[in-house]
């Protein structure tokens, strides 16, 4: 029998069906028992059941005589009704058709292929991560980086710990960047296996392997640092913010800048005011992303600001909605290999092209709190103290 694919109703993954007359299958990555879609399932016939009838009578004679009548009688009435059927075709000038020999053998019912559902776009794999402050456990983690070695860093949101695992999920080492009442705002890993971490006025360097302090990066006007991302090219890119707290009234004396520090730790360049030149209002949740190129991308509110390597403002896209290419709740971005975008939402994970053109919606179980790729294309997802791989299926 054809194969037919459908979703899993829970997960979205792909599930293959080969026509048998099983009516469930299990999702294989998320557990799930899904019904196979009736439309999917081979029609069902009535089963013939075939009567032996065993040679008992004493006598074949009154069996046999019968049959023999009606097979001449019909043999009769076909010679006389073809020579009937033939005269009047001959009358009326209608050449004689060849009898219809009706076949014997069985009727086989007609498969109909069906169309192949349409894999989802991403299918979630390896899950990691339990509410806890053991080793291994999250308590209320917000933050999540990958270095060149392939390391996942997860970090707290308070209390500074910042844990390590590899790409199978196995708890690695754990380290503290800062003490108990210490809230993180940022994080990020490079190439190098450094961890940086936004927490109050400065981002201190970490050495990601043993934990150890390697150096501090601060704006010389102050202020504190938010969201971080580090750049394919070594750079780092940072939020920061002036008057980031407190009652709020007026821009006068809050300011929202993009801080561009270089491999050495050293500020490259600023983008002053970044996003409220652009809205004329505060903007004092930003979240970046860069892609390798060094185009910059900046989810503030339910919008996506794109500047060029060089800082300047390119366009923006998205609005606050549930239609294609809104957002609706948007927590964090990232960007992937091919340059396209990619938004965390409530309960999904917009891809977007750089102009903000949507190229797949594909669901996430909770609203994500951060995302990385890793060197194989692999996306990762922290959201409620778990950690979710997902898995492209679509390119």
């Amino acid at each position: 029998m054809a194969t037919a694919t459908f979703n899993c109703p829970h997960c979205g993954a792909p599930l293959n069906y080969d026509g048998s007359d099983v009516t469930t299958i299990r999702c294989p990555f998320c557990n799930t028992t899904a019904v196979v879609p009736a439309e999917l399932r081979p029609a069902r016939h009535p089963k013939i059941q075939i009567i032996e009838v065993r040679d008992t009578a004493p006598s074949r004679t009154w069996i046999i005589l019968p049959v023999l009548v009606i097979l001449v009688v019909g043999v009769l009435f076909a010679v006389i009704g073809g020579a009937v059927t033939r005269g009047v075709n001959q009358t009326q000038g209608i050449d004689a058709l060849p009898p219809v020999k009706e076949s014997t053998a069985p009727v086989k019912p007609t498969i109909t292929p069906q169309s192949t559902a349409t894999p989802a776009y991403a299918i979630s794999g390896l899950v990691f991560g339990e509410k806890g402050i053991g080793a291994g456990m999250l308590n209320n983690a917000q933050y999540l980086a990958i270095d060149g070695s392939q390391t996942i860093y997860v970090a707290d949101y308070t209390g500074g710990r910042v844990q390590a695992f590899d790409t199978n999920g196995k708890y690695l080492r754990q380290w503290k960047a800062g003490a108990e009442k210490t809230n993180i705002h940022g994080m990020a890993a490079n190439q190098k296996g450094e961890v940086y971490i936004a927490a109050g006025s400065d981002i201190a360097q970490y050495n990601g392997l043993t934990g150890e302090l390697l150096g501090r990066l601060t704006n010389p006007n102050g202020g504190e640092f938010g969201d971080l991302f580090a750049a394919p090219d070594g750079t780092l890119a940072a939020t920061w913010y002036e008057g980031r707290w407190g009652l709020i009234t007026s821009l006068e004396g809050h300011r929202d800048d993009l801080v561009i520090f270089d491999a050495r730790g050293e500020i490259a360049r600023t983008i002053p005011s970044f996003i409220s030149g652009q809205t004329d209002s505060l903007a004092l949740d930003n979240f970046v992303a860069v892609d390798g190129l060094g185009n910059i991308f900046v989810l503030s509110d339910e919008m996506v600001f794109h500047f060029s390597p060089a800082g300047k403002f390119v366009n923006r896209f998205g609005s606050s909605g549930d239609q294609p290419g809104q957002f609706n709740s948007p927590g964090c971005i990232t960007v992937d290999g091919q340059g396209r975008v990619l938004v965390g939402d409530f309960n999904v994970i917009h891809v977007l092209t750089p102009d903000g053109q949507l190229v797949a919606d594909f669901p996430v179980k909770s609203r994500p709190d951060a995302m990385a790729f890793d060197a194989r294309g692999g996306l990762w997802v922290l959201s409620q103290d778990r950690v979710t791989q997902y898995i492209f299926q679509q390119k």
